[in-house]
């Protein structure tokens, strides 16, 4: 045990031994390639799915997934999608993984109402507005409910339990927004915790969605920097950047995140992300956007495309 713990330490400190980067990422964004930039996400936005009630889908309506990437549109500067996050919060704080969920579980679907995914696209949204009304209403909900993020479903309550790396994120949050920390769990939050887990969870998670998580956490800390606050362990979130664009390193969103804008990553959100709408049914966003080699990127629904680009240009428009 102990020489697998030295062997993980031995591997996060030497991140620069891995397969060195494109000189290009060093460099900034050619205008043509920003043009570029801009045509492909008119493209997308012109067939990218969404319900009647103009809610994100990639294939069924309501789309059991749309919080969390609803939310990191809101975020990366699509403001239609952040009144579709604040549509999925009830009257009592509580959040659904859809608006069109709310109060209405689908009957098809046994699983959780919510989770930690979903969880992702709701504080990217409140990052975006700084809506502390429904950070304060949805942390009251979470407080009354044991500390978990929805109810217990037929299966467990493990995809809405909250962990010690996720109270750390929150007491950012709140102490951002300037909000009273009026739990337990951000009065005992410990930053030596994430500083010491996160890197390794990092190294050692797998490269589907769990990554994808990782990555969108980033992000969220990252636009909560450029609105001003001053983030505790910035230094580690740097490191776990690094970490996953070594082990993915073909996924231009996690090579963004450790060079910001730059002409490799355009040059592969150009490559990758689809010029035509998929005539075969659209697949959920994760396996095309963190496994770019293999995955059925002609499939995608365009939606995580659009997000990427407007990471990239730091702009919706």
């Amino acid at each position: 045990m102990v020489s697998r713990v030295l062997i993980l330490f031995s591997m996060l400190f030497s991140v620069s031994t891995f397969s060195k980067d494109s000189p290009l990422v060093h460099q900034p964004i050619q205008s043509e390639t920003i043009q570029a930039l801009k045509e492909r996400r008119e493209l997308l936005r012109s067939w990218a799915p969404k319900c009647a009630d103009g809610s994100l889908t990639m294939h069924n309506c309501p789309f059991w997934d749309a919080n969390e990437y609803m939310g990191m549109l809101c975020l990366s500067g699509e403001t239609e999608y952040c009144h579709q996050v604040k549509e999925g919060q009830d009257e009592t704080g509580r959040w659904w993984r859809s608006p069109g969920f709310r109060h209405h579980p689908d009957p098809n679907e046994k699983g959780p109402t919510f989770s930690r995914d979903m969880d992702r696209g709701v504080w990217a949204y409140i990052v975006a507005t700084q809506d502390k009304e429904a950070a304060l209403n949805y942390m009251k909900f979470v407080r009354e409910n044991n500390y978990h993020l929805c109810p217990k479903s037929p299966e467990d309550w493990n995809a809405c339990t909250t962990r010690a790396t996720y109270w750390t994120f929150v007491t950012q949050v709140y102490d951002w927004l300037g909000l009273p920390r009026d739990h337990k769990k951000m009065n005992n939050y410990k930053f030596i915790i994430e500083a010491l887990y996160s890197p390794i969870e990092a190294m050692t998670q797998p490269t589907h969605y769990e990554m994808i998580l990782t990555a969108e956490l980033l992000y969220t800390y990252q636009k909560m920097q450029e609105k001003g606050a001053k983030l505790r362990n910035k230094n580690v979130y740097k490191k776990i950047a690094k970490i996953i664009h070594r082990r993915v390193p073909d996924v231009p969103f996690y090579e963004y995140l450790v060079y910001g804008p730059n002409e490799s990553s355009a040059q592969k959100i150009l490559k990758v992300c689809p010029t035509t709408k998929p005539d075969v049914p659209y697949v959920d966003g994760w396996p095309a956007y963190t496994e770019p080699a293999n995955g059925p990127w002609e499939q995608g629904s365009g939606h995580y495309c659009i997000f990427m680009i407007n990471a990239i240009l730091g702009s919706a428009n």
